[in-house]
């Protein structure tokens, strides 16, 4: 990972990898990836999805080699992070759905929260013209 700064809380890397212990087939870390990519996708900043073997991961991990070194290798995104935010959508396999109300007003949370953060950003930058 490359450091790209730091904060009062730590160190800020501009590759933060999901690891091996945040999957996919665990209900609980679904929702924790599926609430990740909510908060992003809210904020602007948008990802692509690349599916990698379990050797790049290891190679991105160990820092052996740099993210795009291997996502530079595809001809194109392998899948939208933006289909997998949580929200119904026809994108997906229903399969995909977290039906939890717990689940689903989190997301509610989720889009309160940073709709009011950057809702207090616009009304400051307003203030500094």
């Amino acid at each position: 990972m490359v450091e790209i700064g730091k904060t009062t809380t730590g160190t800020v890397y501009k590759y933060i990898l999901i690891n091996a212990n945040l999957r996919w087939d665990y209900w609980k870390s679904r929702e924790d990836i599926k609430r990740m990519i909510r908060i992003v996708e809210r904020l602007s900043i948008y990802n692509d999805g690349y599916d990698i073997s379990d050797t790049e991961f290891n190679e991105i991990a160990s820092e052996k080699v740099i993210p795009r070194a291997i996502l530079d290798k595809f001809r194109m995104v392998t899948w939208y992070p933006y289909d997998f935010d949580g929200s119904f959508n026809e994108r997906i396999n229903e399969l995909e759905y977290e039906k939890s109300e717990v689940f689903q007003e989190s997301l509610k949370n989720i889009d309160e929260i940073i709709s009011e953060i950057l809702e207090d950003k616009i009304q400051k930058f307003r203030n500094i013209k």
